[in-house]
């Protein structure tokens, strides 16, 4: 089902946040347990807020998404980060670099909302080109973390590490094909 666009002042929240945890995850080299926290929980709060705009207003925060999208995307992905931080071990332990880069693949949202603002196509090629930097090295790490948490872990919580797993398949097979189809066609 298409979305209707919101109104652009409504963009301006979505917009903040994700720049907020990027430049964050980019500058702030030395992040404390309590800050990886709360950073994934906002990152969730701003996915929930964007697919109940979706569900329930039938609006769209970001450029060309379906309340498919939302669902597959936000909803899932965010059940996933909420059930390993709740009941996973320590985010400054474990998944290091699969959170690092679980922030930084949000430049496509971003992208996503400055399309609201028919911008140049050449910036949102070059914002593409870094989500696919981006998307490699979170699909990477979500294999690589997830192997070393499992090995490491004697409980039953290790089976855990399914849930970046079955992330990197959807990013393997839904975003990195429609990531390189965007680039492929725009340049």
């Amino acid at each position: 089902m298409r979305l209707e666009p919101i109104n652009k002042f409504l963009l301006v929240p979505s917009f903040l946040t994700y720049t907020f945890l990027i430049l964050q995850q980019l500058y702030c080299k030395n992040s404390t347990l309590k800050i990886k926290i709360s950073n994934l929980y906002l990152l969730n709060c701003i996915y929930l807020f964007e697919t109940f705009i979706a569900v329930v207003f039938k609006k769209s925060i970001l450029y060309n998404w379906k309340i498919k999208d939302y669902i597959q995307h936000h909803l899932l992905l965010s059940l996933f980060m909420i059930t390993y931080y709740n009941y996973g071990f320590p985010l400054d332990k474990y998944f290091i670099n699969t959170q690092k880069y679980c922030i930084l693949i949000n430049i496509y949202e971003i992208t996503a909302i400055l399309k609201n603002f028919n911008l140049s196509k050449k910036i949102f090629v070059i914002l593409k080109f870094y989500c696919l930097y981006n998307l490699i090295n979170l699909s990477y790490y979500e294999v690589n973390d997830s192997i070393t948490y499992y090995k490491s872990i004697n409980s039953y919580k290790k089976y855990l590490a399914i849930l970046p797993f079955i992330a990197m398949w959807y990013h393997i097979f839904i975003v990195l094909p429609s990531t390189i189809k965007y680039i492929k066609t725009n340049i």
